[in-house]
């Protein structure tokens, strides 16, 4: 099943679009998310994962970046989304994986606290406006795609859904 997540973009000239990605650990009826300390979303919960280097595909960047975040060897992750973020400076390609083999155990670095949270408890209200709009269908397998403009205030504009079997 794949969903196709649309929201309205307003016009805006098209900068260079920086590349990331995010990861979500699962064990069982458990997410694995990591309290930013430091750097971009301070105070947030999130996946892990960053900037893709140059060079880099965008699994070895994930690869890299959980063991960089929460010294995590990934064993096995798929890919489970590409949404565009336009915000009011900035264009991000957020690439989106679930992980569900791993080695070691997640560890708190000076950039992430990672948290264990059962799937029915993810704390929205802690996380980046648009995640409630598209993390519970890729923790269930759907693949995400779509486009999102937030205003100048973080809010986001004309959302819809749709579904491709």
């Amino acid at each position: 099943m794949e969903i196709i997540l649309q929201i309205k973009t307003l016009s805006k000239t098209e900068n260079i679009v920086k590349e990331m990605t995010v990861g979500f650990l699962l064990r069982g009826d458990e997410v694995l998310l990591g309290y930013k300390k430091r750097g971009y979303g301070v105070g947030k919960y999130s996946g892990v994962g960053g900037k893709l280097e140059k060079g880099e595909t965008f699994d070895q960047c994930m690869i890299r970046e959980t063991l960089e975040e929460i010294k995590v060897n990934i064993r096995r992750l798929k890919k489970v989304g590409n949404i565009r973020i336009y915000d009011k400076t900035d264009i991000f390609g957020l690439h989106i994986y679930n992980i569900d083999e791993w080695s070691g155990t997640p560890q708190e670095t000076e950039e992430i606290k990672p948290e264990w949270f059962k799937l029915d408890k993810i704390p929205f209200n802690r996380m980046w406006s648009d995640d409630s709009l598209w993390l519970r269908q890729t923790l269930n397998g759907a693949f995400v795609t779509g486009t999102i403009h937030h205003d100048e205030q973080g809010y986001i504009n004309d959302l819809r859904f749709s579904k491709r079997m």
